[in-house]
């Protein structure tokens, strides 16, 4: 497929965004909006916006949580942008004081270009505009880390928005933003149960047509025990494909039995090579994972359009994701990517990736000038894991063209789920308590443990699709780069 028809598909995909200080937007059919400080925004048809009174322009899907939070006046004194986050859980980029900022996972990401004074929501775009030369591809679907860490981007030139930045539309030079609040809370899970309720209180009041992307874990089983003891409506589907364990597949039609709740499975259906030419190009690569797959495949086509897609990530930030990898922090306390690499790293599977390191010697950087209460096994996790390699996951599924939202993407549950002591976070004991409270049946069954065997099976065929994405992506280059 050409790159003139890429494009075409690009300037028509809801949810896209450019700043610059051009009057006149990219496309004929996006909008433009006039910021502080000479900026304009242009946006795609279809994005959901919302102005706020105090002039906050909010892009994405989130849920305002403010009517079941006690925010003090001196809260709001911290400046706008860290006041959309103490009470905003979902997707979103705000744009107030002549800054932008994402959600605490960056599951809504901003790339920028310092030199030219221009940010959005897609890589590609800007890469196109700009010229820029794309590296090769260092993603290694299975392997570790299979990100490319940021604020590095392939694209030569334009820099990831990182979740503690927020950055500034004059100079276009980053300054720091709270990761996440720091609390003391006597009742951290039941703070948590109450925000989750009110969360799909929401969905219900506003009738959305709820699809939950349900596999059977703690954290999907946890979204379904919500909208269960909320009465939202709800249906739930679960993804076919030859990477996506049979386990996943078979305990979420039990799951979805005993709730009482339709249930689909959509796929398993051959990959067009089209389509998955355009989701690389489309995510100038930064998405290596199944997600892809499963818009090459047409999977997501089985969804209504005007549905609102719940998925589950984010609750892995309260289950210490890293700890069993990382065993200590010495290569945070010694600012040494060479060591974390080293530590975080499957050798015998990653390929070559020379961009890695210096990528995550500036991350290590950039957290020693931002310190947090917060571990750097679990900052690692929601910075570059979340912030990252999900982010370019959510960024990637907008090629889908349907609407998507994770509820525990928010800063009062990132919050919590840091207070909580170790034995609540083993074993997601934490998220068990709440599944048995709103909705005990779905504890009957059990949850999926691969054997090893199948493990081995799977990263065996996950390192064979590696190296056809490798494959493809390179081929897409080498046309893109004769077509300038």
């Amino acid at each position: 497929m050409a790159k003139e028809q890429f494009m075409q598909r690009l300037e028509s995909t809801r949810g896209q965004w450019l700043v610059n200080d051009e009057q006149s937007p990219p496309f004929s059919s996006w909008e433009t909006v006039r910021l502080t400080r000479g900026r304009f925004i242009h946006i795609s048809a279809g994005t959901p916006t919302q102005l706020s009174e105090d002039g906050v322009l909010f892009i994405g899907e989130f849920v305002d949580l403010s009517p079941v939070l006690n925010l003090s006046e001196a809260d709001a004194l911290h400046g706008r942008h860290e006041a959309a986050r103490k009470r905003l859980v979902g997707h979103y980029t705000c744009f107030a004081e002549g800054e932008v900022s994402t959600d605490p996972g960056c599951m809504a990401p901003v790339f920028y270009h310092h030199e030219s004074r221009m940010a959005s929501c897609s890589p590609r775009l800007l890469a196109e505009i700009l010229g820029s030369a794309v590296a090769p591809m260092e993603i290694f679907h299975g392997s570790r880390p299979d990100w490319l860490p940021g604020p590095w981007t392939r694209a030569s030139g334009v820099r990831r928005l990182l979740a503690s930045q927020r950055l500034n539309l004059g100079d276009f030079v980053v300054q720091p933003l709270a990761l996440i609040s720091e609390v003391m809370s006597s009742d951290p899970v039941g703070e948590m149960a109450s925000v989750l309720k009110h969360t799909f209180n929401h969905f219900r009041c506003r009738k959305e047509r709820l699809w939950l992307a349900l596999t059977g874990g703690n954290d999907s089983r946890l979204l379904l025990a919500t909208a269960l003891a909320t009465g939202a409506k709800i249906e739930t589907f679960t993804f076919a494909h030859r990477l996506i364990p049979s386990e996943d597949v078979e305990v979420a039609q039990k799951l979805a039995k005993i709730a009482g709740v339709p249930h689909h499975i959509i796929g398993p259906s051959q990959i067009d090579v089209a389509e998955l030419e355009y989701a690389l190009w489309y995510s100038l690569g930064h998405s290596a994972g199944l997600d892809i797959d499963t818009i090459a495949a047409g999977l997501w086509s089985g969804i209504p359009g005007n549905a609102l897609v719940i998925r589950g990530l984010g609750f892995e930030f309260g289950r210490r994701f890293y700890h069993g990898v990382l065993h200590n922090t010495a290569w945070a306390d010694a600012r040494d990517a060479t060591m974390l690499y080293r530590c975080l790293a499957r050798r015998w599977l990653r390929g070559h990736q020379p961009s890695v390191a210096p990528a995550l010697q500036e991350w290590l950087d950039w957290a020693a000038l931002t310190p947090v209460g917060v571990d750097p096994r679990d900052r690692l996790y929601l910075e570059q894991r979340i912030g990252v390699w999900c982010s370019s996951n959510e960024q990637a599924l907008q090629a889908a063209g349907r609407r998507i939202i994770n509820p525990g993407n928010g800063d009062y549950l990132y919050s919590r789920m840091n207070s909580l002591p170790s034995s609540l976070k083993e074993s997601a004991l934490w998220q068990r308590r709440i599944i048995e409270e709103f909705a005990p049946d779905l504890m009957r069954v059990p949850f999926t443990q691969p054997s090893k065997l199948r493990k081995a099976v799977r990263l065996a065929a996950n390192f064979c699709r590696s190296v056809g994405i490798r494959r493809l992506d390179q081929k897409i280059n080498e046309r893109s780069a004769a077509q300038k």
